[in-house]
């Protein structure tokens, strides 16, 4: 059975691959960039990044970060000083949000028969929350995993759309704030997953909040739900004490599918479960095959993590993951297809 799916697999990925490895840590022959990192990030070297002094990556542990503090910001707003109304909210690059702009003209205008019906689907569920939570109250999972992927970049497609339309309407005076985004840091992450992540958070301009290892899924969330406050202005985000309204509620962008293990009957929009803190779960690309999101990737050469170049099919951990054998070029070969 396994030989099979890996047999499947190899007929569902046929399609000439770009591929893309962080760079710095892999040998030489592995360092594989694609032309759409490159020309990102040529764009965004040519602008001056707004907020360029704020962190893109900050490590959380939710044992010490309040220190038992009665007020406190919410962790998506970068502090600067000792009071949490001294918090600011990072304003997105000029150059990642017009690279985002220009994705969503992309993906609006795709033809493609076998996708375009699919993501056309898509990005009007992603507005459809937007316009119902804002873009403080979206965060996307990006744990680098192929999934993850690309309900990133659907996410800053549309985060960018729905920032442009807002400036438009309140003026230039609007801030568009980052992409926010939560990734759960693993003692046994493989290293090119952890450098997509950090290369991608840099280079797209994010708020990445990385929970420190040991902290669990819902712990992460529950810190995450009761410190969202409505945002002022400013688009800074913090409690004050104990008069301070209830926290805002938060919608959790995820890259769950209908044939994944834990999808358990959910639609496009659902509730978090019971023994969960109360938050909405956005799956934009449910209804989504293994077939569309590689579809996806390629047909817009979007960077993802080099393994799959490896014979991986998918990503667990490094103790727990290895490439799928009958992806490999011959039995004497370290090679695999794509």
């Amino acid at each position: 059975m396994a030989k099979l799916l890996c047999i499947v697999v190899i007929l569902i990925r046929s399609l000439p691959a770009s591929s893309w490895s962080p760079r710095g840590l892999l040998p030489d022959d592995s360092r594989r960039i694609s032309t759409s990192m490159r020309n990102a990030s040529q764009r965004a070297s040519a602008d001056a990044i707004d907020a360029s002094h704020l962190p893109n990556w900050r490590v959380v542990d939710t044992d010490e970060e309040d220190g038992g503090a009665a007020s406190f910001a919410t962790p998506f707003c970068h502090r600067t000083g000792d009071e949490p109304s001294q918090a600011i909210a990072a304003s997105w690059s000029r150059s990642a949000h017009q690279s985002a702009l220009e994705l969503y003209v992309e993906l609006k205008a795709c033809t493609d028969e076998y996708i375009s019906p699919f993501l056309q689907s898509t990005l009007s569920d992603l507005e459809m929350a937007y316009r119902l939570y804002g873009p403080y109250c979206m965060v996307g999972s990006y744990n680098g995993g192929k999934d993850a992927v690309v309900i990133f970049h659907l996410m800053r497609a549309v985060h960018a759309h729905f920032c442009e339309e807002m400036r438009r309407e309140c003026g230039d005076h609007y801030l568009i704030p980052r992409p926010r985004t939560i990734y759960f840091q693993h003692e046994d992450e493989f290293p090119e997953v952890e450098l997509l992540l950090e290369e991608t958070v840099v280079l797209y301009d994010l708020d990445m909040v990385a929970f420190k290892e040991g902290v669990s899924f819902g712990d992460g969330l529950k810190y995450l739900v009761e410190r969202n406050f409505a945002p002022n202005k400013q688009g800074v985000s913090y409690s004050s004490g104990s008069s301070q309204a209830p926290p805002h509620p938060l919608a959790f962008i995820l890259g769950t599918r209908s044939d994944d293990p834990n999808a358990g009957g959910q639609g496009v929009y659902a509730p978090s479960s019971s023994y969960m803190p109360p938050f909405l779960r956005v799956n934009p690309i449910l209804n989504w095959t293994y077939g569309h999101v590689w579809h996806f990737l390629r047909l817009f050469d979007l960077p993802y993590c080099s393994l799959y170049d490896d014979g991986y099919t998918s990503l667990g951990t490094v103790k727990d993951t290895l490439p799928c054998p009958a992806l490999k070029k011959s039995d004497n070969s370290d090679e695999y297809w794509p």
